[in-house]
């Protein structure tokens, strides 16, 4: 078993981080969300200035914190928004990216210059920004997103190796791949700790379920999945401890039993855990408050409007933010692209299939946590849009929240009888929803390309091939690593839906065993 969940976390680190590389290789150079603040908060904790200082920046239009750092001139050029390398393009869809001059192939003197994400956790970007140490822009943006894309790399595929030891039928292995939207992919390509950040919480998510799960003393290597997964997750951004908080909750709320609880509670390990979590909870708590991080984010100066109106002014944009967690592949404002209609609805229709048979086939508690979960992750952007209208919300910052939907609706859907005369069916089935996302991740990545390449609106592969392209690579090579990549990721989702069936001695406690009408096992 040890040996099989170690060639399988070697596998699917392999296939994301393919994956990741490609994205990162394939967006334009600051073409990710908040990149241009993320790459010069990298470059200057690299180099040792942990400086958290906010001075405000008071505009007609925003209101925004600014710390200053001292980065060489390479990495510092532009504004704090704007960019040499993105103004001619960031506010025209239609405009190709090889509009912008190429990055500077020298670092240059050291040059003052601001970030406005000056109080977030330095972590993420003390390791991040280690290649900027010794490459120019040219080369160094580039590492930097390759560096953030090999860890989440790593705890995704701490979260497939939990998924296979969790899964006891096709549709948990469904619901976990759905949760990886494009989006997620996107971001994990990106020098910004929100990828990071929707990696680790799905490590969490499926570890922490995988171990309750389980019967006996908690194995170490599954513990140190989940000790590194909601460490990394709590040092990402400022309201990461806070997620981590939640998701903890909702699983005990999903799956923890009083025996199990106790029986975990007698293993040094996860006590030993649990005290390592919590000093990480609790310093990056502390270093959130004390530097207030919270409030340290670009306010944008709008007209007063009562509750009710701000109310129904959430409401309406949830749909535009699900959209934006599903597919969005830009910084939004800056010329948003996103996946094509048809794409979006073959997606949806997937999460759709699992959450409704989850809820369908699931005990009431199984029922009610997913329920309750994905009403909460829409009141929540609501709620935030209600208290602090001048935030403008983005539908990637719920995703550590909404990966758990598809994930918990998958473990419900999963619990039937054994030997269910239609499970052979549906292993097809699933298999089938599994190349629809697998393919899905394809189109996305081809969007990009064409956005980049062409301009929007334009057909998928039409003229890219003769289109001028300055990336690092040549443009075939990235559409063979994008589809060498979902390739291996469908791969290894068909492996664990078709992997023999484990015998009724070795099924763990609260998966497969039938619950009474009250949820219980």
């Amino acid at each position: 078993m040890r040996s099989r969940g170690r060639l399988t976390w070697w596998a699917a680190f392999a296939v994301f981080g393919v994956i990741g590389t490609t994205w990162a290789l394939s967006i334009a150079p600051m073409g990710a969300p908040d990149e241009i603040a993320h790459s010069r908060r990298a470059v200057a904790v690299a180099r040792g200035q942990f400086t958290t200082e906010v001075r405000w920046l008071e505009t007609p239009a925003l209101r925004a914190p600014q710390t200053r750092v001292e980065i060489p001139f390479g990495y510092a050029q532009g504004f704090a928004i704007g960019n040499e390398l993105t103004n001619c393009w960031v506010n025209d869809l239609s405009t190709p990216v090889s509009c912008a001059p190429r990055p500077a192939s020298t670092p240059g003197p050291p040059k003052e210059n601001v970030t406005y994400v000056g109080s977030y956790q330095p972590l993420y970007y003390l390791v991040a920004g280690l290649p900027s140490r010794w490459l120019p822009p040219s080369t160094g943006w580039y590492a930097m997103r390759i560096v953030s894309a090999l860890i989440a790399a790593a705890l995704l595929a701490s979260a497939a190796v939990s998924v296979g030891e969790l899964a006891r039928g096709p549709w948990s292995i469904v619901g976990a791949a759905a949760a990886l939207t494009p989006s997620v992919l996107f971001l994990s390509g990106a020098i910004n700790p929100n990828g990071v950040e929707i990696a680790a919480s799905l490590a969490v998510w499926t570890t922490l379920l995988a171990i309750l799960a389980g019967r006996g003393a908690p194995p170490g290597r599954g513990l140190l999945r989940l000790g590194v997964a909601a460490v990394v997750l709590a040092s990402t951004r400022p309201t990461s401890p806070l997620l981590l908080v939640i998701i903890v909750a909702v699983v005990l709320a999903s799956s923890a039993t009083r025996e199990r609880g106790a029986e975990l509670w007698a293993s040094p390990g996860f006590r030993a855990l649990v005290a390592v979590v919590g000093v990480a909870l609790v310093a990056n708590l502390a270093f959130v408050v004390a530097n207030e991080s919270l409030g340290n984010v670009i306010h944008t100066n709008v007209a007063e409007r009562p509750t009710s109106e701000l109310v129904r002014l959430g409401f309406e944009l949830t749909p535009g933010w699900l959209d934006e967690a599903l597919g969005s592949l830009s910084w939004i404002g800056y010329g948003a692209v996103q996946l094509p209609v048809w794409a979006r609805w073959l997606w949806w229709s997937v999460v759709g299939a699992v959450v409704l048979l989850g809820l369908v086939r699931g005990s009431n508690r199984q029922r009610a946590v997913v329920a309750l979960l994905a009403a909460a992750c829409v009141a929540g952007p609501v709620a935030a849009t209600v208290l602090e209208p001048e935030v403008q919300w983005q539908g990637r910052y719920a995703l550590p929240l909404l990966v758990g939907v598809p994930l918990l609706a998958g473990l419900g859907a999963d619990r039937r009888e054994p030997g269910w005369r239609w499970a052979g069916r549906e292993r097809l089935v699933a298999s089938g929803l599994l190349v629809v996302v697998a393919g899905c991740q394809v189109v996305a990545h081809q969007q990009l390309m064409v956005r980049n390449l062409l301009g929007l609106p334009n057909r998928l592969l039409r003229g890219i091939l003769h289109a001028p392209w300055h990336g690092p690579l040549p443009l075939l090579a990235l559409l063979a690593m994008a589809a060498v990549g979902s390739a291996g990721f469908l791969a290894l989702a068909l492996a664990g839906i078709w992997r023999p069936a484990p015998s009724p001695g070795h099924e763990p406690v609260g998966v497969t065993d039938r619950a009474d009408s009250s949820g219980r096992t």
